[in-house]
Order: structure tokens, then sequence, then C-alpha cells
């Protein structure tokens, strides 16, 4: 009976050692796979505002040569004498008015997808387009009267994109230039505007961030634009959120990642989405696998770490005090 009773004691004060330190590396382990996926979401998260990073320089170099360009345009519709002749009276001087269509003409060689002339009350006199784009409303919309009239007191030139409304057709958001026209006197009679057709620079963007590009317009859920037409018909029937970051999706047996950036206007409405979507199969099988060995890795080690230290403390701890308290207590019967 005795005997039971000192064997149930010294399992018992060996159960609690190793429950205690057990329980403890258990603690670790959790702690330390923690850390570990943590480390891996802020690589994640790292990684993709890199990509962003990379994506914006890319799209602000080309929009900053996009503007040279309509620059230029401008520039010469400005020193046109025809512009203020037509606008000043455009019932009376309908030769300007041929002049200026003529002049679009060449200008639609160059890239440029729209020319519209405003009177000062911002309502379309004049406009022409690629055959491509639906034409525009009767009236400037009232969100981009205001960057209008900041031409009209700086005489500078300003610069935004413009979706196509909904009452007026379907088609790709477009990035315009406008500038004010003054008469002799230098009251203002009206308004230039002049867009460059989408690919250009979509294709530019795409080019430097080795994606492809779109265009998606949020009034229609569809792209007006895309450069592979099959991939984005597929990435449309996914029904990704649209919103301002990146989403990664499965087509088939590939996996891509597109990074949707949005296209405001002047008063920060959004006027379109521009998608530049990347083919990550081969680097999502390579980092899944990298995760996977890392993860087993942590494992194995912390495992391995709680059996060495079981079989440490039983040899070094745990027998030593057992066997101590083995002798006080033949000591004390004796």
């Amino acid at each position: 009976m005795a005997l039971a009773l000192t064997l149930t004691k010294n399992v018992s004060l060996q159960t609690k050692i190793m429950v205690v330190f057990i329980c403890s590396f258990v603690l670790l382990l959790l702690v330390t796979s923690a850390m570990h996926f943590q480390g891996m979401a802020q690589r994640d998260s790292a990684l993709k505002k890199s990509v962003r990073l990379g994506h914006t320089i890319a799209v602000d170099s080309v929009l900053t040569d996009q503007r040279q360009y309509l620059e230029k345009a401008l520039t010469g519709i400005l020193n046109t004498r025809e512009t203020a002749v037509f606008l000043s009276d455009p019932a009376k001087n309908n030769t300007a008015g041929l002049i200026m269509k003529g002049l679009y003409l060449t200008m639609q060689t160059q890239h440029y997808g729209r020319l519209t002339l405003y009177d000062s009350n911002y309502r379309v006199l004049l406009q022409e387009h690629d055959e491509k784009l639906p034409s525009r409303g009767e009236n400037l919309p009232e969100r981009f009267k205001t960057v209008y009239a900041e031409s009209a007191k700086s005489f500078e030139n300003q610069y935004y994109f413009r979706q196509i409304e909904p009452a007026d057709g379907n088609g790709p958001v477009e990035y315009c230039g406008v500038t004010v026209i003054t008469d002799v006197d230098d009251k203002v009679v009206g308004f230039v505007e002049v867009s460059i057709m989408s690919h250009t620079w979509v294709e530019l963007v795409a080019h430097l961030t080795e994606s492809d590009g779109a265009l998606f317009d949020q009034a229609t859920s569809s792209f007006s634009f895309a450069m592979d037409t099959d991939l984005y018909n597929q990435i449309n029937k996914v029904n990704i959120p649209i919103n301002d970051g990146s989403s990664t999706y499965q087509l088939d047996s590939s996996y891509y990642v597109s990074d949707k950036m949005p296209l405001t206007g002047p008063d920060g409405t959004v006027e379109g989405w521009l998608f530049l979507s990347q083919d990550k199969t081969v680097a999502i099988a390579r980092e899944s696998k990298i995760n996977l060995i890392s993860t087993l890795l942590v494992v194995a080690v912390v495992l391995g770490s709680i059996m060495g230290t079981i079989f440490v403390i039983r040899k070094g701890i745990i027998i030593p005090v057992l066997s101590v308290v083995d002798n006080l207590r033949d000591s004390g019967s004796a």
C-alpha cells in the first residue's frame, strides 16, 4: 500500500513538472506561429504597396507626357484665328467652323480622340470625335464647370479624366485638356476641350508595368477598353470587388492579380478605373511552396525543441528531484 502511494506521488510530481514545461512550449509554439503568419501578412502587404507605388509612378510618368501632348494641341488651336472667330458668333462664321472640323481631321491622325468647342455658358457649339466615341451632351456636366472657370481665371490649361456620361452612350474614360478662348479684348468667348484616345496612354502604362491594361466603366459594369479582350471578359465574370486595391483570383488553372486604380475627375469623382493585371500563376505556386516549407520547418523545430527539452528535463531535473524526494521520504520513515 505504501509502495503504491509512493509511486502515485512520484508520478503525480513527474506529471506536474512535465505539464508545466509542455504548456510553456505549446504557448511558445502558438506565439511563434502567430509571429510567422503575421510576418507573412506584413510581407504581402509590403509587396502590394511596392507594386502600387511602381504603378503610380508609371501612370504619373505617362500622364506627364500626355499633358505635354494635349498642351501642344491646345496651343495650336489657341493660335488658330478661326477658333475665336467661330466662338464669338457661330451662326455667322460657318467657314471658321469648317476650318475647325478640318483641323480635327489632322489631329485624329495623331491619336487625338476628341475636339469640343464650348461657349462661355458651357454649351457645346461644335464637336468632332473618333467614330468609336459617342458625342458629348449639349451641356457641360456641373462637376466640370469649376475646372473650366479656373482656366478662365488663370488663363492656364487644365487637365482631368472625364467619363462618357451614361445618357450619351458607352465608351472609355478620356484624359482631357481644356483652355479658355478670349477675343481681342480678353473677354471669354468659350473653351476648347481636347482628349487623347484612351488606348494610347493605357498601353504605355501597361508596357512600363509589364501588365495587361484595361479601363472599367462602373456605370455599365463593363470594360470599355481592354488590351486583352478575352482575359478581361473572363475577369468580368468573376465579379471581383471594384475598389482601390488589388485582387487575386483564379481563371481556369491560372492565377491573376489585378491592381485597380481609380481615375478621378477634378472634383474627386471616380470617372473610371484603370486595371493592370498580371499572370501570377508561377509566382503564387512558388510562394505557396515556400510558405508550406517554412511553416513545416517552424513546426518541426518547435516540436523537436519540445521533445528534446522533455528528454533533458526528465534526465536532468525530474529523475534527480524524484530521487531526492524518495531519499527524504526514506529518511523520514527511518
